[in-house]
């Protein structure tokens, strides 16, 4: 694992080289976060899609996939991160099932350890501390999030995906963007138990409709 980098504006992660990141990303901390959403998005698609290239043993689609993350982690900073990509693309690319059997678990241990960072890192930078929830819709939210905690218990995707679509559009400018967002990334990685949590923590919340 990288050490900490130094901060800069106000950015320090360990296991980023921010410098290089923002260097990478056309120079501008704004550029920056918009890379890592991506980075973050695209890294827990690429989790789930790994593990499913093992299980069914696609060593090829494997590699692609590895590949993906060896370029993506490289664009923003995290160098431990893709050169372990690279050596797991270097094996796939070999046929050595058993290296990449073995050494896959921890290359995506690391990668969601940084992933969680990154999430913390968008929340904080993204969305100004002073914004309020004020103006969101509640009664249409809480449906929506009824709606949505059905579907994932009943495994129904498009229902799930189309609610999860109404949510993002009704709450992309409020502080609860962020939480609707977490709940998002959770089903995207079949995280179904965490993402019903994160459901009834708004829908029990009294403190959405303050101030």
């Amino acid at each position: 694992m990288d050490h900490k980098i130094a901060c800069m504006d106000g950015i320090e992660l360990d296991g980023l080289d921010v410098a290089k990141g923002i260097s990478m990303a056309g120079g501008t901390v704004e550029l920056y976060l918009d890379t890592l959403a991506m980075f973050h998005k695209d890294a827990l698609i690429r989790i789930s899609e790994i593990t499913n290239c093992l299980a069914s043993g696609n060593l090829p689609l494997y590699t692609v996939h590895v590949h993906a993350l060896k370029s993506a982690s490289a664009n923003v900073g995290a160098e431990s991160l893709s050169k372990a990509a690279h050596t797991l693309e270097a094996a796939g690319n070999h046929n050595n099932i058993d290296f990449v059997k073995t050494h896959t678990a921890a290359f995506i241990a690391e990668l969601q350890s940084l992933l969680t960072k990154v999430n913390a890192l968008l929340i904080l930078k993204r969305k100004p501390a002073k914004e309020k929830d004020c103006g969101l819709n509640m009664e249409d939210m809480d449906a929506d999030l009824v709606i949505l905690k059905t579907a994932i218990r009943e495994f129904d995707a498009g229902t799930m995906n189309e609610t999860i679509a109404r949510l993002e559009a009704l709450t992309q400018e409020y502080l609860t963007g962020n939480v609707i967002e977490n709940i998002a990334d959770n089903v995207l990685i079949a995280e179904y138990d965490k993402a019903i949590e994160l459901i009834d923590s708004l829908l029990n919340s009294d403190s959405r409709s303050e101030g």
